[in-house]
């Protein structure tokens, strides 16, 4: 306020309302001397204090430099003038606390008293908040006029804050991974509305179903009834059975937050994949995540309310909801499956990924060109009963793997499978107290197959407590490299039929040189009247069997549907690449093994892949 004497009063009634209420109210220009600039510990005061009172009837240049500095430094500030003054103005008269000097000083005390509790009340809340900044421009008094090594340290540090404080005050802010919860925690607690989230990032120790992030979120939508939607992005079907996953969907279920499910492969639009949140539809949060350690972890978050980045969320979550089905819904139905169909369907995406790495040639491609076609689309099209598989045939295969194993067989030879069937058949049929004595060697000139053997395996020892005495082995079935007469089974499942007559023959002289006297040979082969020794599809089968794929996944295996496009691309590929060498007839294969001392030939009919119910021979074969 200004020196003269007639505002003394006023300041001493201020003084007066701040004190009762354990306010200090001190004037920053006490001295009485002409102010010719503005003294470093005015500065100081101005700074330092939690709310400006300025009265400013006299129009003192001083005292309005002194409430600019106020000003510019973002302090709250109470500002009070005779009610008949004139205000100047670059100042609102609104802002302006008018009284009038013709009250009686109780009177005027408790209109002074409402203003100041206002003020008082915006300053209390503004102090924590812009505290550290006032701090920082004392700093900055301080490093203009020192030069040592803690001052220059301390100078670079502001400039860095002064660099992240301009993206605060414009439309984002970055933090680090325990922030991005501590400020998430926080939008819950602030949270009106609802909004959308993903969670992309695998639910591991980051992301646990019940802390205090989560926790957050699910009293919003709870106590506060906020419209929240969230949708678990997978990368395959395997997380299907995650715990963590399911408590996650009941936990968020149960406080009202409608919980979706999709997968990576599905989502059209992959610009779309983002861990984010879409809040209030006003502020974007978006997770920034690497891979530390082999492991993918959050690296941080930056929360901005960019109109644009914000109109792109909503564009992604449209894209995501489009591929995506309710979450409660699908592991329901995933739940009810039997057994057999959970492993298949948790294997089917590992498979694709693996035929994606490992696949460089087979029999089917005369080890030449990939047979990533066949391995990747392999478990969705058994799924759907589509392709010859060793579960057309289960009987056969109890029957005779069990006749095998009592009478003394105990070093086995799978020779070449597509998958896992044929090994799941047969450690089904190992009687339990036998299973320490059984060796079973796989065997597949492409990795892929055997690799998820070895998934198979380690899925079978977790599940059934039993360890399996496995050999995996990467060799070519017409040339095995084993010694003579080495196993006492060998097996597989419709493999006679990938082979020309030629090398199907060099495949039997195998089998009989690497088996014992009185070992079995158990398998099938595909039965054809038809004049053609090598089978190939038609534009017209092909087109039948991506639509028996679709119709199956539409009638029966709905929980396949948001993978629909993806199988009938597989079931596509599948069917234009497949080819086969059908056995002639049942005489035809009593030749092909007449080394053997007995070849029994059981006639069995299935579904067929192409043509219908079609005529498979069962095999057990004695050397």
């Amino acid at each position: 306020m200004s020196f003269d004497d007639k505002y003394y009063n006023m300041f001493n009634l201020i003084q007066a309302i701040a004190g009762d209420r354990g306010v200090t109210a001190v004037r920053a220009d006490e001295e009485k001397t002409v102010i010719k600039k503005l003294r470093p510990g005015i500065f100081s005061k101005i700074r330092d204090a939690d709310l400006i009172v300025a009265e400013i009837s006299s129009g003192s240049p001083n005292v309005l430099y002194e409430v600019g500095w106020a000003h510019a430094m973002g302090k709250p500030t109470m500002l009070l003038a005779e009610k008949d003054v004139s205000i100047p103005f670059d100042i609102n008269d609104t802002m302006v606390f008018k009284y009038d000097t013709g009250i009686t000083p109780s009177a005027l005390r408790r209109l002074l008293e409402i203003e100041f509790d206002k003020h008082l009340k915006e300053a209390l809340q503004a102090t924590n908040l812009k505290q550290p900044l006032v701090e920082m421009l004392g700093s900055l008094e301080e490093i203009s006029s020192r030069d040592d090594l803690f001052t220059h340290l301390l100078g670079w540090t502001i400039e860095e804050f002064s660099q992240e404080s301009r993206q605060w005050i414009g439309d984002s802010i970055r933090v680090n991974a325990s922030d991005a919860i501590k400020k998430g925690i926080k939008v819950f607690q602030l949270l009106k509305s609802g909004g959308f989230a993903t969670y992309l990032v695998p639910l591991n120790a980051f992301w646990k179903s019940d802390d205090k992030y989560s926790e957050e979120c699910r009293l919003a939508a709870q106590l506060r009834d906020a419209k929240i939607e969230r949708v678990f992005i997978l990368p395959n079907h395997e997380a299907l059975f995650s715990e963590s996953l399911r408590s996650h969907v009941a936990l968020d279920e149960n406080a009202g937050i409608r919980t979706y499910i999709a997968f990576i492969d599905n989502i059209p639009d992959k610009d779309a994949i983002q861990d984010f949140g879409l809040w209030d539809d006003e502020l974007l949060c978006l997770i920034e995540a690497g891979l530390v350690g082999g492991e993918t972890q959050v690296k941080g978050c930056t929360f901005g309310r960019n109109k644009a980045a914000i109109e792109k969320a909503r564009l992604w979550q449209d894209t995501i909801l489009s591929a995506a089905q309710p979450a409660p819904d699908l592991l329901n139905a995933i739940d009810h499956l039997d057994e057999s169909t959970k492993l298949m369907l948790r294997s089917a995406d590992i498979m694709k990924r693996q035929a994606r790495r490992y696949c460089r040639g087979s029999y089917l491609t005369g080890n030449k060109a990939s047979c990533e076609w066949y391995h990747a689309s392999w478990q969705y099209l058994r799924i759907l009963g589509l392709v010859s598989t060793p579960d057309w045939h289960d009987e056969f295969y109890k029957k005779s793997f069990t006749d095998a194993f009592n009478s003394g067989a105990r070093d086995v030879l799978i020779s070449g499978m597509a998958d896992y069937a044929i090994l799941d058949h047969l450690v089904r049929s190992i009687p339990s107290a036998m299973v320490n004595n059984i060796v079973i060697s796989v065997l597949d000139i492409c990795w892929t197959p055997i690799e998820i053997c070895r998934w198979f395996d380690n899925w079978y020892e977790e599940k059934k407590k039993v360890h399996l005495n496995l050999r995996y082995n990467q060799r070519d079935a017409l040339n095995t490299d084993y010694h003579d007469e080495t196993f006492d089974l060998i097996t597989t499942d419709a493999f006679l039929t990938r082979f020309d007559e030629d090398e199907r023959e060099r495949l039997v002289t195998e089998w009989h040189r690497i088996l014992k006297s009185g070992g079995k040979i158990v398998t099938t082969a595909r039965l054809s009247n038809s004049s053609h020794k090598k089978v190939t599809t038609t534009e017209g089968e092909i087109g039948s069997f991506v639509d028996r794929a679709k119709m199956s996944i539409e009638d029966k295996k709905t929980w396949l549907r948001p993978l629909t496009n993806t199988i009938s691309e597989l079931a596509f590929d599948y069917a234009r690449n497949i080819l086969s060498y059908p056995a002639m007839s049942e005489e035809y294969l009593n030749q092909l093994f007449k080394k053997f001392s007995s070849c029994i030939v059981e006639v069995g009919i299935t579904s067929g892949e192409f043509e219908g119910a079609t005529k498979y021979a069962r095999l057990v074969v004695t050397k």
